[in-house]
C-alpha cells in the first residue's frame, strides 16, 4: 500500500513539474525588455488588425448599400418589363382586332367588286342578245 501511495505521489510531482514548465516562466530583466517590445509589437499588430476590421466593415456597409441600390434598380426594371408586357398584350389585341376588321373590309370589297363584275357581265350578255 505504501508503494501505491509513493507511486501516486511521484506521478503527481511529475505532472506538477510538467505543468510548471508549460505555464510558468521566470522573468528576468532582459525578458521584461523583450516583453515590452513584444507588447509594443502586439499593440501595433492589434491596432493594425482593428483598422483592417474597420476598413472591412466600411467595405461591407458600402457593398450592402450597393446591393440595396441594385435591388431597387432590378425592381424598377421588373416594373418596366411588366408595364411593357401589358402594353404589348394590349397592342397585340388591338392588332388582331384591326386585322380582323381589315379582312372583313377586304372581303366585303371583293364581294362588291365581284357583284359589280357579275352585273356587268349580265348586262353585256343582255346587250349581246339584243344585237
Amino acid at each position: 500500500m505504501d508503494e501505491v501511495v509513493i507511486e501516486r505521489l511521484l506521478r503527481r510531482d511529475t505532472i506538477e513539474r510538467r505543468f510548471e514548465e508549460l505555464f510558468t516562466t521566470q522573468i528576468s530583466g532582459k525578458d521584461i525588455i523583450g516583453t515590452e517590445k513584444s507588447n509594443k509589437e502586439g499593440e501595433k499588430l492589434f491596432n493594425s488588425l482593428k483598422n483592417d476590421i474597420r476598413k472591412k466593415e466600411i467595405e461591407i456597409y458600402q457593398l450592402n448599400e450597393t446591393i440595396k441600390m441594385k435591388d431597387k434598380m432590378i425592381e424598377n426594371v421588373n416594373n418596366e418589363l411588366l408595364e411593357l408586357t401589358i402594353e404589348d398584350n394590349m397592342l397585340n389585341q388591338k392588332y388582331l382586332e384591326l386585322k380582323k376588321e381589315h379582312d372583313t373590309l377586304v372581303e366585303r370589297w371583293l364581294k362588291r367588286v365581284q357583284d359589280q363584275a357579275d352585273h356587268l357581265n349580265v348586262s353585256n350578255i343582255d346587250i349581246g342578245k339584243d344585237n
